[in-house]
């Protein structure tokens, strides 16, 4: 679906912007997002907090001026339910005269509410660091925040920035982990990263730019879990396009409702929103959020980037365990017989082996690590048994290798068959981290 302006730039030119949005889809409200309206004379004057039936009309239900805040501006907000009868708005506020970022909480019982509720400063900063621009999530019993983070240790030098990782039990209490995406040197996000969303697939999208001069035009990347909880790695050697600030939402039908900062010819920034529908005619493939990626990408990473099979399920909640954290591997047994017969592993009397229906297909595997991944599950180990007894073994190495999401292979075999099959194995999994 082509973009749409969801609200437009406060004025022309340069300064004049609006956007830096959070969604959430709420059951009852229907599409709430969270803005930041600026203006060239005022700097982020408020935070405007709108519902939307369709996505693309919004109603402002909440407007939060800079002046309650004793702020000197306002940035990026973060929109959460954070209960059945309770809403949460994170604000960044600019300490007047320096530098310096804080992000204070706001609840509610309704979204009206939020326009006189009282503030709570959740994470500070310190003298070395400011703080804004969060990504806040609740996960199983715990909360998660992705923080973007300013040193303010060289004076001239605090447009640098990074994104860090923290835990909480209530979104209120918060406890850092440290670092989650940092800029690369040398590359396109040498200067700064600030993580913006995570996808329901696992992936992330976040601002990044090369030099100081750049301040302001960040565009946007993508980056994968890197296995540590809460962490994650950049994708590919350039941006995959030209805005800032995107959020996704997942939409009960599979699709995804974006949202994303754009700046204009005349330098304003404008609101716009995109729907990333779920084509329902089967004779056509669906337009999911690979196919809005490589409308973005460059002709030349679009050549760089590995052919993937979409996983079906393309937008799920990340799989986390009990206590918030992310849960990125998994171990699939393809078999339950062996070709030794060692004295630790196998009873004298023998075993009885699983009969031929009760075990998994590779259609079937396929499918379920396709769902796994799509919720940021990307480390497979393929078990035994001994694997390689399976007949046919690579072709299910190379039809997993090819799961979007899927990032890392390995299996664990006793090495007896690798002679025979290391050749085809090799073909199946060539551009794919595998062990």
């Amino acid at each position: 679906m082509p973009a749409v302006v969801a609200v437009p730039a406060p004025a022309p030119g340069p300064g004049n912007w609006t956007g830096a949005p959070s969604a959430v889809l709420d059951e009852r409200e229907g599409l709430v997002v969270a803005y930041r309206t600026r203006t060239a004379a005022g700097r982020g004057g408020a935070v405007v907090v709108a519902r939307s039936d369709d996505g693309e009309r919004l109603v402002p239900v909440a407007v939060l001026g800079k002046e309650r805040f004793g702020a000197a501006s306002l940035e990026r907000p973060a929109i959460v339910r954070a209960g059945r009868d309770r809403w949460r708005l994170y604000v960044c506020a600019a300490t007047p005269a320096g530098k310096h970022w804080r992000i204070d909480a706001l609840d509610a019982a309704d979204l009206a509410g939020l326009a006189d509720a009282p503030a709570r400063t959740v994470f500070a900063g310190d003298a070395r660091t400011g703080v804004k621009d969060p990504v806040i999530r609740r996960a199983g019993r715990g909360w998660q925040a992705w923080v973007c983070c300013h040193p303010l240790d060289v004076p001239g030098e605090e447009d640098r920035m990074t994104t860090a990782y923290a835990t909480g039990p209530d979104g209120l209490r918060w406890t850092w982990r440290g670092t989650a995406l940092a800029p690369r040197p040398g590359a396109w996000d040498a200067r700064g990263s600030r993580l913006t969303t995570i996808f329901a697939d696992g992936r992330a999208a976040y601002d990044g730019r090369a030099t100081k001069e750049e301040n302001w035009r960040e565009r946007t990347g993508l980056a994968a879990p890197d296995g540590r909880p809460g962490v994650f790695a950049a994708i590919g050697a350039a941006p995959v396009t030209d805005v800032r600030y995107l959020d996704a939402v997942a939409l009960p039908d599979g699709g995804q409702r974006l949202y994303y900062e754009a700046r204009r010819p005349d330098g304003s920034h404008e609101l716009r929103t995109e729907l990333i529908s779920v084509r329902r005619d089967p004779a056509l493939p669906p337009y999911r959020l690979n196919t809005w990626i490589s409308r973005h990408e460059t002709s030349r990473e679009r050549h760089r980037r590995p052919r993937r099979v979409r996983s079906e399920a393309m937008f799920r909640e990340p799989l986390v365990d009990g206590h918030g954290r992310a849960i990125g591997d998994v171990r699939v047994s393809v078999t339950d017989r062996c070709n030794f017969r060692c004295q630790y592993c196998m009873p004298a009397e023998g075993l009885a082996w699983l009969e031929r229906d009760s075990i998994l297909t590779f259609e079937e595997i396929e499918r379920i690590v396709g769902l796994l991944a799509s919720m940021g599950v990307g480390d497979v180990r393929l078990t035994g048994g001994e694997p390689l007894v399976r007949r046919d073994f690579p072709r299910l190495a190379a039809m997993l290798a090819a799961v979007d999401g899927v990032r890392d292979l390995s299996v664990t075999t006793n090495g007896y068959l690798l002679e025979r099959d290391a050749e085809a194995l090799g073909a199946a999994l060539k551009g794919l981290g595998a062990r």
